[in-house]
């Protein structure tokens, strides 16, 4: 900018005065103030927006928060009067000239209005020290140091180097320029640094591409052209940045043509001029025209204040000579000359002459980032009021966990949320409709080979080998009527018990025990009777057999459906504490990592008794049916017979009214049909003497008759079905019922309660990793940024007013705006502050003491009147600082628990790779003592039908 003033003392070593022409000329005079005007007149909205670009720029930088924020990146070849064109813009020389250095790195230049500041001080706010004299030489030690230090990335680096600087000379702006682009092969290294760094700005979106080239080069003669297309848009990228191609580079691209002054005395008539600038034009759009060297004169060979006095008569002389080579043309054109006339027009001022001139290139280059910058400012407001939105939120987050930090209320919460947790694992296995709101079907409910695949993914999961294990996908390829119906029905809570029992019991109804050849029988039939006697111990043998296939069918599948029961527990409460972690009164939780464990522990440790008391059940069951098979049906129902007949035959009968009559004729009746059935339908029972097997033997090969085979048959799925039940009722007592009831299965004076209530104040804070500093410091953090994004967003607001509101019908200025929202900041921060301080003042802020581990296990564990496992767990538990940790110790307790567990339904000589003998080594054989399960289930058939057709003609 141009002044009349002359050079002033600067006030301070951070302040520089720049010598300025001084010229009486009207016209000159005329025009400075016309231009200081102008520039008065955009003063306002270009501070407000530059302020908020700052901000913006600012919180990105500080917060690394990913705000699109338009800037400004000048490329060009070296020599292409790049730096020339910088120096325009500071009003002040600063290149640097030396045959040994060159630009190592970006350098971005902050141009500040400063009002304060006197005409022509320049005020350097960074670096520190520094004058405008010195600015070049300074450069030129950076770069060398720069040279040296980064000789591993050839002597270059990406980072800028920053200039901020004041004057009331300047409009707010920011220029980053980076290295000119160099051509050739002479040092191709060279060449290759600077164009990553090149890359790495243009290609990036964020940043308006200012092209600076010679004007007198077309297209493919100006290396800086071919090479900024080929930097934006080749894939991949010729340096291998990251950023995605950028194909629309030339939107947001300016060009500017420098050494015009060349330009006009390649072409002296109006057609050729009118046709250079078109060609120009038409090649690079938008593009603008500047002349900075006339008449020779080099910086180099003279002083810094001529050189200072030169860049601010740069305009002036720049316009004249333009204006008269226009005049020069004009004139040509209208002398009259028969053999140049027609060649000869005049020069197009209208179109060309408003692109041409330092001033015009300055403000449009400005224009440029102004337009970007409007263009995202509605985007960045969504941005910061969804940043502000989230840390107020974090804010009262925190002070929820800091007003928690009182251990009163931290107990009182740790026992509301056990209690809450038991209540709702209750009702989330009943399935109660108080909670079934909170957990719908859509959502939480499985099918059976959903929830088989999440089993598969437990990180508790263990394959177990069980011969009769049919896995959902073999189930679901079975026909609708021969497969378990509830199979892809969806199921929350308890009813997957209800669909397992029903799985499994399906399983071991369509199994099929392993067939054991001949010689195994004989083994089995081992025992004699005496010397006398040649016939086999047929009773020992079948009984051996009944105990293998009742192995053979439960043990394994014990495990499996223990296992199976202790995923759904798990699976149960991880829903429910999920819920309860996101409900606002127990979120803060989430944090207290040891409390949620103990939790999980002592829910673990009760459910586990459930499971292995069902286990012990059903393992006696299991040995007293397999050890002692005796089973006279027919038998037995005679004699409960007989003793109903003698019931009703008593004295006291004969002694009842006519209702014994009635009674009497009913027994009766259930008498003679229970002889009935036995009679038609023998195979019904089992036996009809009482015995295990009869003595008829097959008189050639002394093998046992298909009768006596099927009889085994029989016998074992007899055996088999009271197991089931059995298996049925003692985990549906055990389990089932006790987790319906879980709120109430745990007494109030065991388990986890009573030692929470036991706590001292110190245990609760060791237990709850209480860090009153820590959330203090989290409180500060937050309130920082809350109050920076804030200030940001009051920022882009006002620029927001301005732009798209008449200034003429405001009805407050900029200022009264900016002071309005600056209070009703501060009344947001001391509401903050207040928040605070009235949470801090309840807390024991003072409070030393801290309770170590030995503290822990003496006092707290103590307290339960023992050190089993449990209180081990629990001490080596709080030692523990890292979730990770804490998980990891959890799982291996829970792992070693399954492992005994899944083994805790063996029997003595029950053994683990039982199945998987059984699984490798089945053969098909055909043997006449294995059993045909087909042919076996067809002549039950047979007899069950002429069964019913003697019992029809009987009756006929």
């Amino acid at each position: 900018m141009d002044t009349e003033s002359e050079s002033v003392h600067p006030d301070s070593q951070l302040t520089t005065s720049m010598p300025y022409r001084t010229d009486n000329n009207d016209v000159q005079r005329r025009n400075d103030h016309q231009h200081a005007d102008l520039l008065q007149a955009h003063l306002v909205i270009d501070k407000s927006l530059f302020i908020a670009y700052e901000k913006l720029r600012h919180l990105a930088q500080k917060y690394n928060l990913k705000l699109d924020i338009p800037r400004v990146v000048f490329v060009g070849d070296t020599s292409s009067g790049k730096s020339m064109l910088v120096q325009n813009f500071l009003l002040f020389p600063c290149a640097f000239s030396n045959n040994d250095v060159s630009s190592r790195c970006p350098v971005s230049y902050k141009l500040r209005y400063d009002p304060s500041l006197v005409d022509g001080q320049i005020h350097f706010n960074k670096p520190k020290n520094m004058t405008a004299d010195k600015l070049g030489s300074h450069l030129k030690d950076v770069m060398e140091r720069i040279a040296n230090e980064c000789r591993e990335n050839g002597g270059f680096r990406r980072e800028p180097y920053e200039i901020d600087i004041s004057s009331n000379q300047y409009t707010d702006f920011e220029i980053l320029d980076v290295p000119g682009l160099v051509s050739g092969e002479e040092d191709s290294q060279h060449r290759k640094m600077v164009e990553t760094i090149t890359e790495f700005y243009v290609r990036d979106p964020q940043f308006m591409i200012v092209h600076v080239k010679p004007a007198d080069l077309i297209g493919e003669n100006a290396t800086s052209t071919v090479r900024l297309r080929a930097l934006c848009t080749e894939v991949p990228a010729p340096c291998g940045t990251n950023y995605p191609p950028r194909h629309d580079y030339k939107d947001y691209t300016i060009t500017i043509q420098t050494k015009f002054d060349k330009f006009m005395n390649d072409n002296k008539n109006g057609r050729s001029a009118n046709a250079g600038i078109e060609k120009l034009i038409q090649k690079y759009k938008p593009t603008y025209f500047v002349s900075m060297i006339f008449d020779g004169y080099s910086f180099a060979e003279e002083s810094y204040e001529k050189n200072v006095t030169y860049i601010h008569n740069l305009s002036d002389l720049e316009s004249t000579r333009v204006d008269e080579w226009i005049e020069d043309i004009d004139k040509l054109a209208r002398i009259p000359s028969s053999s140049s006339a027609s060649e000869r027009v005049l020069f197009n001022r209208e179109q060309y002459r408003p692109l041409i001139g330092i001033d015009i290139v300055r403000k449009q280059i400005q224009e440029l980032w102004l337009r970007a910058f409007r263009e995202k400012l509605p985007k960045l407001q969504q941005i910061l009021n969804s940043e502000i939105r989230l840390y107020n939120d974090q804010y009262r987050t925190v002070l929820a966990d800091l007003s928690q930090q009182d251990p009163v209320l931290v107990r009182k919460t740790y026992l509301l949320y056990i209690a809450q947790f038991r209540k709702m694992i209750s009702q989330y296995v009943a399935y109660r409709a108080e909670i079934n709101t909170k957990f719908p079907l859509n959502k939480f409910g499985l099918t059976y080979t959903e929830l088989e695949k999440q089993y598969h993914q437990w990180n508790r999961y263990k394959k177990i080998r069980w011969s009769a294990f049919l896995p959902a996908e073999k189930l679901a390829q079975r026909s609708n009527n021969d497969r378990p119906p509830s199979l892809d029905r969806r199921y929350i809570g308890g009813r997957h018990f209800e669909r397992l029992r029903e799985i499994m019991s399906f399983m071991i109804e369509v199994y099929r025990p392993f067939h054991r050849s001949r010689d195994w029988m004989e083994s089995s039939n081992s025992k004699l009777y005496g010397a006398v006697s040649d016939y086999e111990d047929a009773e020992k043998g079948v009984r051996e057999v009944i105990y293998t296939f009742i192995r053979e069918t439960f043990q394994m599948g014990i495990s499996w459906l223990t296992q199976m029961y202790t995923f759904l527990i798990d699976h149960f409460a991880k829903h429910v504490s999920e819920k309860l972690l996101s409900e606002p009164e127990f979120s803060h939780l989430k944090r207290h990592t040891k409390f949620l464990s103990m939790v999980n522990l002592d829910y673990h440790k009760t459910t586990r008794q459930f499971i292995r008391k069902a286990i012990a059940g059903f393992k006696h069951c299991r040995y007293a049916k397999m050890a002692y098979v005796s089973h006279g049906v027919s038998l037995n129902t005679q004699r409960l017979g007989r003793s109903l007949v003698s019931d009703s035959n008593s004295e006291e009968r004969e002694e009842q009214n006519e209702q014994f009559d009635l009674t009497n004729r009913l027994l009766d009746y259930g008498k003679t049909m229970i002889q009935l059935k036995a009679t038609s339908d023998p195979l019904s029972f089992i036996f009809s003497d009482g015995k295990f097997l009869p003595a008829t033997r097959d008189p050639l090969t002394n093998d046992y008759l298909k009768p006596t085979q099927r009889t085994v048959e029989e016998l074992y799925k007899a055996v088999r079905g009271h197991l089931v039940y059995d298996m049925t009722t003692s985990f549906f007592a055990n389990v089932v019922l006790e987790m319906q009831e879980f709120s109430k299965s745990i007494p109030f004076d065991k388990g986890l309660v009573p030692r929470i209530m036991s706590m001292s104040d110190e245990q609760i804070a060791l237990l709850a990793n209480i860090r009153i500093d820590e959330q203090q410091c989290k409180l500060k953090y937050i309130d920082e940024r809350l109050t920076e994004l804030e200030e940001t967003r009051d920022a882009v607001e006002v620029v927001c007013n301005e732009f798209y509101k008449n200034r003429e019908d405001n009805e407050m200025s900029i200022e009264s705006t900016s002071e309005m929202k600056r209070n009703i900041r501060l009344n947001h921060k001391k509401l903050r502050e207040k928040q605070r301080h009235k949470i801090e003042d309840q807390l024991p802020i003072d409070r030393k003491e801290k309770t170590t581990i030995d503290e822990w296990s003496t006092t707290v564990l103590s307290h339960s009147g023992n050190t089993s496992d449990n209180d081990d767990d629990e001490e080596e538990l709080m030692s523990l600082d890292y979730n990770d940790d804490i998980e990891q110790f959890l799982l291996q307790i829970y792992r070693k628990h399954d492992e005994i567990d899944l083994k805790y339904g063996f029997l003595d000589d029950d053994e683990e790779e039982t199945d998987e003998y059984i699984n490798d080594q089945r053969p098909i054989l055909t043997d006449a003592t294995t059993v045909d399960i087909e042919n076996e289930n067809h002549q039950q058939d047979e007899l069950k039908n002429d069964s019913k057709k003697k019992k029809k003609k009987k009756n006929f």
